[in-house]
């Protein structure tokens, strides 16, 4: 009974094996396929040169926008620094004219001094003094 059982699985097995070699080779695609995928091909390079010539402009673009940018940022930088110096020079003639006013007002208040003596009677004081 178990020579059966492998007489039918051997016989299987040659139906299996001979079907497997009898299976037709892929015949050559029709041409009408061929043109069909000639056709989507050639969709795909069209797209795909398409796309070179968007992202080449993109990127002329792009970096047109970044030249722009870094020279707005010097010319920026540039009024800055010019800023800087024109109120370092306000800063400076403020200072200068803060030292003016203070030694006028010190000569002033001298003069003052010396008239209010010259008043008391202190002649020494009394020279024709002005402001120094």
């Amino acid at each position: 009974m178990q020579n059966r059982r492998y007489m039918f699985l051997a016989a299987a097995m040659m139906v299996c094996a001979t079907q497997a070699v009898a299976q037709k080779k892929p015949t050559e695609t029709p041409a009408d396929e061929r043109a069909a995928t000639a056709n989507l091909n050639r969709d795909q390079a069209d797209a795909a040169a398409r796309q070179d010539a968007e992202n080449r402009t993109s990127a002329r673009q792009y970096n047109a926008a970044v030249q722009e940018h870094a020279a707005a940022v010097a010319a920026a930088a540039a009024a800055d620094a010019v800023y800087r110096a024109a109120r370092a020079q306000y800063d400076a003639d403020i200072a200068a004219n803060n030292a003016a006013r203070a030694d006028y007002d010190a000569a002033y208040a001298r003069w003052q001094a010396d008239v209010a003596a010259c008043e008391r009677g202190e002649r020494s004081r009394c020279a024709t003094s002005q402001p120094r």
